[in-house]
């Protein structure tokens, strides 16, 4: 039952959200143009949305999500609201998100489910990630040093780099970690 909840707790969620509550990607990925906006926004008019808004949470009270990608699909239904809100409201009054979970916590229940004995592979399964990126998350915390391991719970480092420092012994990890600049000490 333990194995089920921690699993649980890491899955992608799909959740409507107010349009209010959706904050623009941290960069932006290129420049969005007027005539793409309104074309996208007859799109969506006409067929729907199709995919939901992939979003990382920031804030609980009040909610706030992070576009992560698909500014153009954002700046389409903000379009939409400004130019026709009586469609708008009918039709969106909240907006399909799937709210992506971060890779520090995947690791956390990694780390639980392997101290309940459980294989790599049955803890890929049970995540719905890869056997690959379970081997991954446990090297990090099995050999990184603990300021590798503290920079990766700060987001600081992306874990494909964690990882690679984790290969290294434990006397280079530092100085690497001092070269990506991830070092917090």
């Amino acid at each position: 039952m333990a194995r089920r909840k921690i699993g649980k707790s890491v899955k992608r969620q799909l959740l409507g959200v107010p349009l209010d509550c959706i904050l623009p990607p941290a960069r932006t990925e290129v420049p969005i143009e007027e005539g793409q906006v309104k074309e996208l926004a007859e799109s969506i008019k006409e067929e729907g949305l199709l995919v939901p808004l992939p979003v990382r949470q920031e804030q609980d009270d009040p909610p706030q999500y992070r576009l992560i990608s698909g500014g153009l699909r954002l700046a389409a239904l903000r379009y939409l609201r400004a130019t026709d809100q009586e469609w708008f409201g009918t039709h969106f009054e909240q907006i399909k998100v799937a709210v992506d979970v971060r890779p520090v916590d995947i690791a956390h229940a990694v780390l639980q489910l392997d101290r309940l004995g459980m294989k790599q592979i049955d803890i890929a399964g049970e995540l719905d990630v890869t056997q690959s990126y379970v081997s991954q998350l446990l090297k990090i915390y099995r050999d990184g040093i603990e300021p590798l391991r503290a920079a990766f719970e700060a987001g600081r480092i992306k874990v494909e780099d964690a990882v690679g420092i984790a290969r290294n012994p434990s006397s280079c990890q530092r100085a690497l970690l001092d070269a990506l600049g991830a070092d917090p000490a």
